[in-house]
């Protein structure tokens, strides 16, 4: 059987480079006004901070940082013990964002979009990224909308998500077979639709969630 595997190994690595069927979850959470009360902030603010500065540290080149900043993006970090162990970008509305393969959209007026969010390995499953969210929602105002968009595979994610009260908006996949996309599609109450119209229904003015 081992030797089997090995054999088959190489046709499974041609298979996966030849079709790439990739899926997400898009969700979707109303900030209220509770969650501007002086208690929340209080509790959140001094763990948590808006990180204007690039530092060697990150997981991305200085020019890189600079350019989603200056394209209207936000960097928030998380710290225990004075030490970051978990961050989360979010874009502002106007910012047109690549979700998966070729599908994008642009962030919705009163809302805002949280991404490339991560924790340290050492640190994880520890709710520091559910803690993240929910200071990320106190730190905007109420009336605005936050918006993920979750790999499906990702399920220490959604469960954080889902407990910081973020809930499914659709179902989203997307083909693609010798790099070239085939087919994108979204699942929502029950209808498949083509995903890309839906993804830019999100800017105009419909319902998101």
């Amino acid at each position: 059987m081992q030797i089997l595997k090995r054999l088959l190994r190489p046709l499974a690595q041609v298979w996966r480079r030849t079709i790439e069927m990739k899926a997400g979850i898009f969700m979707a959470q109303a900030v209220c006004g509770d969650r501007k009360e002086k208690s929340c902030m209080a509790e959140l603010a001094p763990t948590v901070s808006n990180v204007r500065e690039w530092r060697a540290d990150f997981p991305i080149s200085q020019s890189a940082f600079k350019k989603r900043i200056f394209e209207g993006n936000e960097l928030f970090e998380l710290f225990v013990d004075q030490q970051a162990i978990c961050y989360g970008w979010v874009a502002q509305h106007g910012v047109r964002i690549g979700v998966l393969h070729d599908l994008q959209f642009k962030v919705p007026d009163k809302a805002f979009y949280i991404w490339d969010c991560a924790t340290s390995p050492a640190f994880q499953g520890h709710g520091h990224f559910q803690n993240l969210l929910k200071a990320i929602l106190a730190s905007h105002e109420s009336g605005t909308t936050a918006l993920v968009a979750v790999d499906s595979k990702n399920y220490a994610s959604r469960a954080a998500l889902r407990k910081a009260g973020f809930q499914p908006v659709f179902f989203y996949f997307s083909i693609r077979i010798f790099g070239a996309v085939v087919w994108s599609g979204v699942v929502e109450e029950g209808k498949l639709k083509k995903a890309q119209p839906r993804f830019d229904q999100l800017n105009t003015g419909l319902e998101i969630g």
